[in-house]
């Protein structure tokens, strides 16, 4: 083959190298970016995704705010309502206000000195004896006077008798209804007792009565206010927050504990009302 021939097969056969390798090249080219992509794509992925997760998901877990408040918002909450005897505190020592006796005026007056019995009703063994109505143990004379519809009922009112005993008590109720009254009560050995319903509700102790001797006691009821006096003197004061209803005015005599018998003297039954409510009533003075 002559010369010049083989020297253009070289240069064809280099022309062919020459665009195998820029094909080769070209192909490689293609292939980079496409890991290079994938690297990118996989990397983000997973870097979010995992701090994301980890991160949010242990706060959210480790919250036992929930059961810290509600522990200490339950024993709080339960332990001052059990104790809370603020109320019952405040309620029992409501105090009532103990108003003043008003201007009285006389309604009935008896001196037991006449066989005239009429304006009482008297239980058995009751009796006049020497200008004085008498009675031994337990025997009730309820005041009745003639000119007040029976049973005679009274709201505010003061009762005074003058009694003699030689021993166990004397009582003196007003509103009375059955056993409920507000009574006085005397006894020898000089107690003085209020009574509200069978139940004590006050008791002193003065002088030891005179036996045989004639002693003064009153007992006044004005609303909710009670007083006792004896001798003139009071010496009992007291404010019923649920005041009773009217009632009759009863003397009683009661026998000592020992079992033995008393005997009671009463004379000089007084009997007044408030001065307002007399001269709005039916009611005018009257003694026996």
């Amino acid at each position: 083959m002559p010369q010049h021939l083989n020297r253009l097969a070289t240069l064809l056969l280099l022309c062919v190298l020459v665009l195998g390798m820029s094909v080769v090249s070209a192909q490689d080219a293609e292939t980079t970016p496409e890991a290079t992509a994938e690297v990118t794509q996989e990397a983000p992925v997973v870097v979010t995704e995992e701090p994301v997760v980890e991160v949010t998901a242990e706060p959210t877990e480790v919250v036992p705010t929930a059961e810290a408040t509600e522990e200490p918002v339950v024993d709080l909450t339960e332990e001052p309502t059990q104790v809370v005897p603020t109320e019952e505190a405040t309620a029992a020592p409501t105090e009532v206000p103990l108003e003043a006796e008003p201007a009285l005026s006389l309604l009935f007056y008896d001196a037991f000195d006449a066989a005239d019995a009429s304006n009482w009703l008297p239980a058995a063994g009751w009796f006049m004896a020497d200008g004085a109505y008498q009675a031994a143990n337990g025997a009730a004379l309820t005041s009745q006077p003639t000119f007040l519809p029976a049973p005679a009922q009274f709201y505010n009112v003061s009762a005074q008798a003058r009694f003699k005993l030689n021993a166990g008590s004397v009582q003196l109720s007003v509103r009375a209804n059955g056993p409920v009254a507000y009574t006085a009560s005397l006894d020898a050995n000089g107690t003085v007792s209020l009574v509200r319903a069978g139940e004590v509700v006050q008791t002193i102790a003065i002088a030891p009565v005179t036996l045989d001797a004639w002693t003064d006691v009153r007992i006044s009821a004005y609303n909710g206010s009670v007083r006792v006096f004896v001798a003139g003197l009071p010496v009992i004061e007291w404010a019923d927050a649920a005041p009773l209803p009217p009632g009759t005015v009863v003397i009683a005599p009661v026998a000592p504990a020992d079992g033995s018998g008393s005997i009671l003297l009463a004379e000089d039954f007084v009997l007044w009302v408030p001065t307002a409510e007399f001269g709005n009533s039916r009611h005018s003075p009257w003694s026996s």
